[in-house]
């Protein structure tokens, strides 16, 4: 059986992934419509650039997960601690884990980004001061700490006092 793909152009783009810098590449024609070019693409929730790096989805990532972060930080007052701790995991972390096995190899700037969210999210989820959760943190529930060997960014939120 064949079937007919058709493709609306007005909602096709394109993107070419090089790095090759001031490249001249001619415009992209679909039934006699120009293609529009974009620079990055989202896909099933991943963000691609054409250089192949990480910095475009992790903004994304750090955007939404922040976000998701004020609400809870919103409420802490309110809510138990253990109910913070099953919003941080219900809501924030499926953002931050979804897709780690693939931007594994981003660079140490990125990875420090992702681990502040981690660190304001120990705050607000604890409800204690920055300096006790700092002490907290450097004694072993830096998510980012064996980065190479765990392929997911697992936190655990179930702090020793």
């Amino acid at each position: 059986m064949i079937t007919y793909a058709t493709f609306n152009a007005s909602k096709t783009v394109y993107m070419i992934v090089s790095n090759r810098r001031n490249v001249l590449y001619p415009d992209l024609f679909l039934n006699g419509v120009q293609l529009t070019r974009v620079f990055d693409h989202k896909h099933l929730g991943m963000v691609f650039s054409q250089d192949m790096k990480w910095g475009a989805h992790i903004d994304s990532v750090l955007h939404k997960a922040f976000n998701r972060l004020i609400g809870i930080r919103r409420i802490r007052m309110l809510v138990p601690r253990t109910i913070r701790e099953a919003l941080y995991k219900a809501l924030v972390l499926p953002i931050v884990e979804y897709g780690s096995v693939l931007f594994d190899n981003c660079s140490a700037l990125l990875k420090q980004r992702l681990e502040r969210l981690h660190r304001n999210a120990a705050v607000i989820v604890t409800a204690l001061s920055q300096q006790i959760n700092n002490s907290i943190w450097n004694s072993n529930l830096n998510p980012y700490s064996n980065w190479n060997s765990n392929l997911s960014l697992v936190f655990n939120l179930d702090f020793q006092f």
